[in-house]
């Protein structure tokens, strides 16, 4: 499978190994064994750091914590004595502990002493979290199909994609591996919105957002990852000119223009066999400063609100408890025709979130107001809207209507 360096992106100063990979460190292997059918899509994947006793043979090592989130076995003594005494398994979720027993009777097997005349092992077991196509509760990895991840590692070159603990990986709701990746703004890197929204695929930073070659470069770069791939590739120049411009301007016409050039260039230069599909998340309208409300100015408005929040062209009214059912009717009374005006029950009811869990109801609003006009819903709380001449978020056919273009 290409690398980065492959399209001449180096992102370290030292030189790669021929290989470019783990198994460039004299010793290290790598197997894996992958489990496919009956409603399972998953898989173990093994990491030795060298091929002898590692009990007796411990190789240094450290800890650096993404979330907090991960399940795992073991990191705790590693961040303590800085050391590894046995193989790195990755695996679902639900099949760490087989994993960790798979170990722990490896080592007990080469050192008989352990435990009783020596000090115990410490295995290391981390999750790769399958659940979305895989039946995780079947825990259909066993201590045996460890075995076989760690008898089958060798060197040279790792396979990647649907194979091992990637075997049931997924992205953006479709199936991935260990190698889909997402193209953005590296300010975006790291972010709690990034981390959330994309989870698992990894995170190519765009450096120059003008920089259509270099942009296409790492668009390349992950359209390549895996045998099968869902790449996502965001930009944002039509989406911040819009705020900044409106959508009814000269600058968002011209912004218009270089998108489509990034458009062009992006299927020129990908592989003939990759599908582009571009599309967008919202509209936009251009808001008429005489249809806006500010509502810290009217207080028959703000009445029973101890919050207001979501975006300006659709608010979510935190409201005293019960008071809700008036509070609604005092916006509708005010806005008339200009916003629909609903009761959390309501708008859920009506589906305009969807299929919604009973745990996430407290999430919205007790009232939602969403535009139906080219106003907005201010608060100086919000001093960054009061700036903005384009905005979205409404239900209006302009802001619910995007594209879909299927080259």
């Amino acid at each position: 499978m290409p690398s980065a360096r492959d399209f001449g992106l180096a992102f370290v100063l030292l030189p790669p190994g021929p290989l470019n990979a783990i198994t460039d460190v004299e010793g290290v292997t790598v197997g894996h064994r992958t489990l496919s059918g009956g409603g399972s899509a998953t898989g173990v994947t093994a990491v030795l750091p060298h091929g002898g006793d590692l009990f007796r043979r411990k190789v240094r090592a450290g800890v650096e914590v993404i979330n907090g989130f991960g399940k795992s076995v073991g990191l705790m003594q590693v961040a303590e004595l800085a050391t590894v005494e046995t193989p790195i398994l990755l695996t679902n979720t639900f099949s760490v502990a087989a994993c960790a027993e798979a170990l722990i009777g490896r080592a007990i097997a080469a050192n008989p002493d352990i435990g009783r005349r020596t000090s115990t092992v410490n295995p290391l077991v981390f999750e790769c979290n399958d659940g979305a196509i895989n039946d995780i509760q079947a825990m259909a990895v066993t201590a045996a199909d460890a075995g076989a991840a760690l008898q089958d590692a060798e060197g040279g070159a790792v396979p990647q994609g649907a194979v091992g603990a990637g075997a049931g990986m997924t992205a953006f709701g479709f199936k991935a591996g260990i190698g889909t990746a997402t193209v953005a703004p590296a300010a975006f890197a790291g972010t709690g919105l990034t981390e959330v929204a994309l989870r698992d695929p990894h995170f190519l930073a765009v450096s120059d957002e003008a920089d259509v070659t270099n942009r296409c470069v790492l668009a390349n770069i992950a359209v390549s990852s895996g045998e099968r791939n869902l790449s996502y590739c965001y930009e944002r120049l039509l989406d911040k000119t819009g705020h900044a411009h409106g959508v009814d301007s000269p600058q968002w016409r011209d912004a218009l223009v270089w998108v489509d050039g990034l458009a062009r260039a992006l299927r020129e230069r990908l592989p003939e066999e990759v599908r582009l599909i571009i599309t967008a998340d919202h509209g936009m309208v251009d808001i008429d400063p005489g249809s806006c409300v500010m509502a810290d100015d009217e207080p028959e408005l703000v009445a029973d609100v101890h919050a207001i929040a979501g975006e300006a062209r659709f608010r979510h009214l935190m409201t005293t408890r019960g008071t809700a059912d008036q509070v609604a009717q005092r916006w509708r009374d005010r806005l008339g025709e200009a916003a629909w005006v609903l009761t959390r029950d309501e708008a859920i009811e009506a589906g305009w979130f969807g299929a919604v869990a009973t745990r996430f109801r407290d999430r919205f609003g007790d009232v939602v107001v969403a535009m139906a006009n080219d106003g907005a819903i201010l608060s100086r709380k919000y001093p960054g809207e009061l700036r903005l001449i384009g905005m979205h978020g409404s239900m209006t056919s302009a802001e619910m209507s995007v594209p879909l273009l299927i080259d």
